[in-house]
């Protein structure tokens, strides 16, 4: 009796786990190039934030667990209502909570390294909110410490010792060169920004990313334009 109950449970859990199975395979095959959102977040071939292993894949849904109430994305959307392509926001939450690795962040600095390598090759960077709040761990900060003002004490010290340099060159600390002047100014601007709570225009938030998109082409006049456009000791920069 106690076998017969038995094979009677195995033969039930065997269908149950058949059934489950046809059911996710259905749902596969519905969902085009994805697997049904109900399983896990769809992630596309070119996503240039997050690469999926499928080999790795567990469909254990904890991807989609975090997106959709860590992040709020998941579930905004059906992949019926864009074509089959996913919405993603380029967080790389769910690469963090994949047990499996089978989600992971995609790795471009051998590209970066090539193209700063490469001669026929500009390359500028702008300092990123992620950055900003990341940096200050590399230095043993807490971690989710704001550095933004420390990084522009840096560009202000990289000034001065520049003032320093040139006096030990040219024998005078400040020749209101277009080089220097032009990076004093990125300092000064930059600082304004430091101070968005104390300036009433700079409180809005659409005010505030124009003037820091404004900012960095100060910077690139910097770096960059001073030397296409202007002579002066640092012409050879």
């Amino acid at each position: 009796m106690g076998k017969k109950c038995c094979e009677i449970k195995i033969n039930v859990l065997t269908l149950k786990v058949v059934g489950i199975t046809a059911i996710r395979k259905e749902k596969e095959k519905r969902m085009g190039k994805h697997l049904s959102m109900d399983i896990r977040v769809p992630i596309e071939p070119d996503n240039p934030a997050i690469v999926r292993n499928e080999a790795l894949c567990i469909r254990c849904g904890q991807c989609k667990e975090v997106c959709e109430k860590s992040i709020g994305v998941h579930g905004t959307y059906r992949l019926e209502n864009t074509q089959d392509t996913a919405v993603c926001i380029h967080c790389g939450q769910c690469a963090n909570v994949c047990p499996v690795s089978s989600i992971t962040e995609k790795m471009e600095y051998q590209e970066v390294k090539k193209a700063i390598q490469d001669p026929d090759k500009v390359v500028i960077f702008s300092t990123s909110p992620s950055v900003r709040i990341a940096l200050g761990e590399e230095f043993g900060l807490p971690g989710g410490s704001f550095v933004e003002g420390k990084m522009v004490a840096c560009l202000a010290i990289g000034i001065f010792v520049g003032a320093i340099w040139a006096n030990l060159s040219w024998g005078e600390y400040w020749s209101w060169d277009p080089k220097e002047s032009w990076a004093l100014v990125s300092m000064m601007v930059y600082a304004v920004a430091l101070h968005e709570r104390s300036i009433p225009w700079l409180r809005s938030a659409r005010h505030y990313h124009l003037f820091i998109a404004l900012s960095f082409l100060v910077l690139l006049m910097t770096c960059f334009g001073v030397n296409m456009l202007l002579s002066g000791l640092h012409s050879y920069a």
